[in-house]
Parts: structure tokens; sequence; C-alpha cells
């Protein structure tokens, strides 16, 4: 497994986001300190678990006069090729493609290739903006993933994640910002007017402000950041408890609506798994359908119930030819087949071994 390489920590003071401070953490690095221009940076680090870092940043304002003060954190990795991105719930690779006609952000590795203002080759956001304030990135060259997280707030102001890469130099980079910065774009009533937002703490003589956050490497494969989701949920599970902003009727009315509106097609007879939420300008839906685990007989099964118990028949209808669909199919072994495509009917799922079924999506079905 590969160390990281240095995790930068930048101060920027005033409106012009003056640089007056910038420390290079190695790896290896449990504690540094540095000073500058009436400022005490305090840095330390320690191993949580297996490819997972604790990093906790303290800066001290020694002037004079108040300062507004921005804490910049980032995570330059060396790669000739742009990194898949992921933020979570937000951001997935280049997010949006060249044909939309609805805009909102797009990651293009070239600038000079982007063919409106919502389309760049670097990204921040507020931490709201997503579930989990991480950011993921996964290259090719080297062949890993990593990623970086904080917490949402952030003495009473909310942190930022983002990312970039700068195809001339080959260097990308993942990053947090405290508080956030959005650029270059910001989200605005008006899309055809953006302008970047950015936000600091106001800081006396003598105060101090602490951050923390965690960085993360593991193997390329495309959920090897499952340890580290796993790792914040239990994290973070205390300091932010469950609250439903509704009851359980209407979200079963709402769940209901939208299986049977956006994901049940009748002359397939299938839930499929994916619908986009963009539907201008390009077919962005996945026709398929994981027969016991994100779609198929566990979906179908609950709109059955709930149809049963509204009295609404459509939703039961829908739901028994789902789940007729699946059952008339059985693989050679005499169980359900793992997954449906409209391109090639029933097939084995997520897998590459020949005559393997991916166990993942039909536990459901033939317990």
């Amino acid at each position: 497994m590969p160390v990281p390489e240095a995790i930068s920590i930048a101060l920027e003071v005033g409106a012009e986001d003056a640089r007056v401070l910038t420390v290079a953490f190695a790896a290896d690095e449990d504690h540094a300190e540095a000073q500058a221009e009436g400022w005490q940076l305090r840095i330390s680090a320690k191993d949580e678990t297996a490819g997972i870092r604790a990093f906790q940043v303290q800066v001290t304002h020694e002037g004079s006069h108040p300062q507004d003060l921005g804490i910049v954190v980032r995570w330059e990795l060396g790669c000739r090729r742009p990194p898949e991105w992921m933020i979570p719930g937000m951001f997935y690779g280049e997010n949006r493609t060249q044909e939309s006609a609805r805009l909102y952000p797009r990651f293009v590795a070239d600038p000079e290739a982007a063919r409106d203002d919502w389309s760049s080759s670097y990204w921040a956001f507020r931490s709201d903006r997503t579930p989990l304030p991480a950011v993921m990135a996964r290259t090719s060259d080297p062949s890993r993933q990593v990623g970086l997280a904080t917490r949402a707030a952030v003495q009473g102001d909310l942190s930022g994640v983002g990312f970039g890469f700068d195809r001339k130099v080959g260097q990308a980079w993942i990053g947090l910002n405290f508080p956030y910065i959005e650029e270059p774009m910001a989200y605005t009533t008006n899309v055809r007017a953006p302008c970047r937002e950015r936000s600091q703490f106001h800081l006396e003589p003598e105060e101090t402000v602490t951050v923390q956050f965690w960085s993360f490497i593991g193997e390329s494969d495309p959920h090897s950041y499952d340890p580290f989701i796993r790792f914040l949920y239990q994290r973070f599970r205390a300091e932010a408890p469950l609250n439903p902003w509704m009851g359980v009727e209407k979200a079963a009315e709402l769940g209901a609506y939208g299986l049977f509106r956006w994901h049940y097609d009748a002359d397939d007879r299938a839930l499929y798994e994916t619908m986009a939420f963009d539907r201008e300008g390009y077919d962005g839906d996945r026709r398929h359908m994981h027969v016991g685990w994100v779609s198929g007989v566990p979906h179908a099964y609950a709109l059955l119930a709930h149809g049963y118990r509204v009295g609404k028949k459509e939703y039961v209808n829908a739901a028994r030819a789902v789940i007729d669909h699946i059952v008339e199919a059985t693989a050679p072994a005499g169980i359900l087949w793992g997954e449906w495509r409209k391109e090639t009917g029933f097939g084995p799922g997520w897998t590459n071994q020949p005559g393997a079924i991916h166990t993942r999506t039909i536990g459901v079905n033939n317990c």
C-alpha cells in the first residue's frame, strides 16, 4: 500500500485571500508547528485504522487586530490522467454529460473544451450540499483511491470540499476548506449569473480556531472507500441523531409513487435500477434490475404491501408483475438469476467469472 504524499495546510487572510503560511505535513509526521505574520499553526496526526489518519489543526491569531481567516487543506496527487471523482450524493465522475441541456457542475479535464460556465477542471462546494462532507479520487497512475473528510459544521460555520486537475503539469488534488469556498461557481437562484463565494472565520487577537479532518488511502477497487464511509458513520452518528422531517406514512406514500411513476415499466415488468433526474438532452436511465438488491423483489414487495395497505390496485398489479417476471426465470443451478438487463435479459450480475452468479444480488430472493 503506497503512503500518501504530503498534505498541505495553508492560512489565507483577509478579503483578498492573501496566503500567509503554508505547511506541508508529511505522511509519517505526527506533529508540526509554524509561525508567520502574527499566526501560530499547530498540526497533529495519528493513525486510526488501516489506511485512515486523523488530523487536528489549531490556528491562533497572535496579531493585535481582528482578522478574517480561511484554512485550506490540499492533498496533491501526482497523476497524468484525471481521477474519477466522488463527493457522496452529489458529484460522480464528470457528473454531467456534454450533451445535457441543464446547467449544473460538470468536470472537464481541459478547461478550454468547456462549453458553458458550469464546466470546469476544479470545483469546491459547501458541505451541506452533500450528506457526508467527503471527497474521493480514484487514480489509475498510480492505481489507488484516496479521500478526505471532515465535519459539516466547524465553529459555527460550514466546512467545504473540493477537487481539481491540472492537465498541463499532470497534477490532481482533493481538498477541504474551513470555512467553505464555492468555486468557480456558487449555486444561486439564477444559474445564468453565478459567482464565486467564500466564508471566513473572524478571529479576535489571541483567539484560536480548531478543525479536524480524516484522510484515507486504499486500493483502486471502486468500493475500497467502504471502510472509510463506515468509519465516518460510526464517528459522526452520536453527533448527528436521526431527525426525520416527515412521518412514516408520508414517506411510504412518496416512495411508492416514485417507484411506480419513475422506476416501473409495464412492458418489461421491471423496476429499473436507476432513473436520471436530468431528463433534458440525453438518456441517462439505467434499465437494469438487480433482482434481490437495489431493485427487484425487495422494492417490489414493499410496493405490493403498500398497495394492499392503501388500496391502490395499480401498485399491487405492478409489484406482482415484477415478482412474477423474476421467478419465471431460473439459472441452470436452480436458483434465481442475479440481474436483468433490458439489452440482454437475465444474467449472473456483477461477476466476470464464467458459471458464477453475484451472490449479493440474489441473497434476498433465494432465502
